[in-house]
């Protein structure tokens, strides 16, 4: 362009008028409150035309002179920050610097840098400037229609400062911070001084009209804006929000935004961030298995193929508590605060408070019938156990024929988790019948529970249990290889396998290759179809044999005892109950534990065969090149994966990067255990409740235990613990057990007395407490702590506690002839 060009504002719709001003015309002719200006393209520096001047003085005061270059506010990359803007410019030489400093800043280092690191787009080569009359500022700001951090569409963010927003953007103010619902209410404010720069009313005004910004562009806006003394509000800015990283909030299932939500129980069997497609077929299998129920119970009218009380929130799962209320208040024998206790372990009165009236007569009817459905759970166990002896999943050529057979196959997964939830639902029930029971008992609720626990211990040939006395075994004759150290111990952690896989370990290797064979299904996080079984991937087994048996070389691993806090003694035998009707309770509590954990062994066998047909399937659709990679299965839905497979939707594929992106993030965010609407991921911050000395929570296994806490977020995280140490942990599913003849103690954030973690640590004499809200940020590794469950509390020791302990433990781990060494 020879010549320099002029426009109007409202006439700068243009590409060549680069990014800013486009917005700016868009907010134009959306009826937006925008500062009225001029737009200069094509210009050079040292070269203002006389136009620009004539537009300048017409405006008259001062304005505001800012770059705004090709390519920049665009999707893929926004430039912010990269180029220059300067204010409060009056007179015609301070004009002319203002437009030159602009033009030159298409050159400076700082945009050249942004642009050859690859988040430019090619465009950005031409430079544009705005000019608009200066807002008198009162209080000014930025707004997105999404929250930035999270990327949940149904907030918006609002950063507010007294006088110009530069300081704001430029970093040297600190703002008050709004995270606003999509009705313009504050869910929380956080202000940098005593008094808001925003009022309610101002707040909802931004809200309101952001909302119409975002349908007028159709896309998530990061947008500026200023009230004036007037208290007239301005829109200086309008840009595509650049998202290169995965939505978090894309696969959200929300039953009900005002219902009350939870992770316990549910946070037990798949804690943490889950992939797409887990979230997919997992998700609804635990769903259906309690619609089938309540189907079956009379309180709903048909199971439906959709989600209906598991709700999906920035990857994770959570129970949505009002869902079942239908059947709490519909069935003799449930009830809002029975559900409440069973799942979270305590009463929420925000659930018992949506209550529903229904006849005592239809209740006798529904609970006559949910007692005939539990009734025929053992019976529906051992058909179902024959059926998945004869069950398989054919593995044909093409991954479209793939799709279809995993597709047909489907419904059996739905019927294992039925069966599941059925014998577990009769457990439940059972242990909540013995619960009433003992509830007459004298003492406080933390030793009514303990008493339970202590009477479940035992109970009989409980899967999860056996999982751990087959690994003693492997243990018991590794202990006699005598080059164990430099075979297993000290060998790297590949070739330790390697060894022990091969002839060479002798019986203890046919004992390791054994149990993989019986329990290679099993895992951590076994119902994550992403996550490979045992079988497939031993090394996290191996290591943790390696983990026990230094510890059983070192010490037997037991908790020391402190002489200045004797601990409540742990019951050696569990109680015997004198009643005949709690010795029958007793008697069905246990069976339903040892069914419980049967089912779910028969879950996770016929889960771990549908983890290998959609690997199988991935490797095929990467072969045919419809996705990139074979784990790129995982990030997509079933549905969805059909739609690619058929090749109806090539796009679709590109999902994967985005959301496994997405996954990553999703998997640093914690959340309360119960939540009153949808949930809000917790703050950093360490909580409140670390002030005090002492914890309480669940005691669901007897016992007192003095030891250092090991902080382990995951059962990988967990190859570090040393014997005798408290293990800390937000759940504990059957892919912690290995560990277990390792620690003295366990807690966990979640958990009930019937959670697979409490029956290995009864069956174990491991003393454990559960339901102990944000343990793993309030303790720290290293700390030493006492952990009473028989009261169902874990208290910091003193600091004249922690140096007797650590006496004690250098005079046990002392080597017999040391200065060290006790008589003993």
């Amino acid at each position: 362009m020879e010549t320099a060009t002029i426009l109007p504002l409202e006439k700068a719709a243009s590409a060549l008028a680069g990014g800013k001003a486009t917005g700016l015309a868009k907010l134009l002719e959306l009826g937006f409150r925008v500062p009225p200006g001029f737009v200069i393209i094509g210009g050079k520096p040292g070269e203002l035309a006389e136009e620009a001047l004539k537009a300048y003085r017409a405006l008259g005061g001062k304005v505001a002179v800012r770059s705004s270059a090709l390519g920049e506010d665009g999707e893929q990359a926004s430039f912010a920050g990269q180029y220059e803007s300067v204010l409060n410019v009056e007179g015609e030489l301070a004009f002319r610097k203002a437009v030159d400093h602009c033009l030159n800043s298409l050159h400076s280092p700082r945009a050249a840098s942004y642009r050859t690191g690859g988040m430019a787009t090619p465009g950005a080569k031409q430079m544009a400037v705005v000019v608009q009359r200066m807002v008198d500022a009162q209080a000014a700001g930025v707004l997105f229609t999404l929250d930035p951090i999270s990327g949940r569409k149904d907030r918006m963010a609002v950063d507010a400062v007294k006088g110009l927003g530069e300081a704001l953007v430029s970093g040297r103010a600190t703002p008050d911070h709004y995270a606003l619902s999509r009705d313009g209410k504050a869910v929380r404010t956080e202000l940098a001084g005593s008094e808001a720069v925003l009022s309610e009313a101002q707040l909802a005004e931004l809200v309101a009209r952001a909302k119409q910004a975002e349908e007028g562009f159709g896309k998530p806006l990061d947008m500026e804006w200023a009230f004036d003394a007037k208290g007239e509000l301005y829109w200086l800015q309008a840009r595509p929000i650049t998202v290169a990283a995965g939505d978090l909030h894309e696969l959200d299932s929300c039953p009900g935004a005002d219902h009350v939500y939870t992770t316990a129980n549910i946070g037990e069997m798949l804690s943490g961030a889950n992939c797409p497609l887990t979230l997919s077929v997992t998700g609804y299998g635990i769903d259906y298995g309690s619609q089938v129920m309540w189907h079956a119970a009379g309180t709903h009218p048909e199971v439906k193929k959709e989600l209906t009380w598991i709700g999906i929130f920035n990857g994770h799962m959570f129970i949505d508590m009002i869902a079942f209320m239908p059947f709490n208040c519909g069935v003799a024998g449930a009830s809002p605060e029975v559900a409440c206790t069973t799942i979270v372990g305590e009463v929420v009165p925000e659930v018992v408070a949506r209550a529903q009236k229904v006849s005592g007569f239809r209740r006798a009817v529904n609970g006559y019938r949910f007692a005939r459905y539990l009734l025929r759970g053992e019976k529906c166990m051992r058909e179902h156990e024959a059926a998945i002896t004869r069950f398989s999943i054919p593995t044909p050529e093409s991954a479209q024929e793939s799709w279809a057979e995993i597709d047909r196959a489907l419904p059996f997964l739905w019927e294992t988790y039925k069966v599941h939830l059925q014998v577990s639902s009769g457990a439940a029930v059972m242990a909540g019948v013995l619960e009433g029971m003992l509830a007459k008992n004298p003492g406080t609720a933390a030793e009514k529970e303990a008493l339970m626990s202590g009477m479940l211990a035992h109970a009989g040939e409980v899967i999860s249990a056996k999982l751990i006395r087959e690994l003693e075994e492997v243990l018991d004759h590794l202990e006699q290889i005598p080059d164990v150290e430099q075979r297993f111990l000290e060998a790297d952690a590949t070739e330790a396998l390697a060894w022990l896989m091969g002839a060479d370990s002798g019986r203890a290797g046919g004992a390791f290759r054994n149990y993989l064979g019986r329990w290679g299904h099993r895992a951590y996080r076994e119902l994550d179809l992403q996550e490979r079984g045992w079988g497939e991937e031993p090394l996290p087994l191996a290591l943790s044999l390696r983990a026990s048996l230094v510890g059983r070389r070192r010490t037997k691993a037991r908790p020391t005892k402190l002489e200045t806090h004797p601990p409540v003694k742990a019951k050696a035998e569990p109680p015997k109950p004198k009643s005949g009707s709690i010795r029958w309770a007793l008697e069905k509590a246990k069976k339903g534990v040892v069914g419980r954990e049967y089912t779910k062994n028969m879950l996770v066998t016929v889960n771990d065969r549908f983890k290998k047909a959609y690997r199988q399937l991935g490797a095929r659709m990467a072969a045919e090149g419809l996705l990139a990679a074979e784990d790129d299965v995982f990030f997509f839905s079933h549905p969805e994966l059909g739609r690619i497979a058929r090749g109806e939707d090539a796009e679709l594929s590109k999902r994967a990067a985005p959301r496994r992106d997405a996954l990553q993030r999703q998997q640093a965010y914690e959340y309360p255990v119960v939540s009153i609407g949808i949930p809000e991921p917790l703050s950093q911050e360490l909580p409140s409740e670390s002030i005090a000395g002492e914890l309480r929570g669940k005691p669901v296994s007897p016992g007192v235990a003095t030891g250092r806490v090991r902080v382990a977020h995951s059962a990988d995280a967990s190859a570090a613990l040393q014997p005798g140490e408290i293990l800390v942990a937000p759940s504990a599913d059957v892919g912690w057990t290995p560990y277990f003849n390792l620690i003295a103690g366990l807690v966990t954030e979640v958990g009930s007395a019937f959670c697979h973690g409490a029956v290995v640590a009864r069956e174990y004499g491991l003393p454990t407490v559960v339901n102990v809200k944000s343990a793993t940020k309030t303790l720290k590794t290293g700390d030493w702590v006492l952990l009473d469950a028989d009261h169902g509390v874990v208290r910091r020791l003193t600091p004249d506690e922690v140096v007797a302990a650590e006496t004690q433990e250098k005079a046990k781990n002392a080597k017999p002839g040391t200065a060290q060494a006790t008589a003993a």
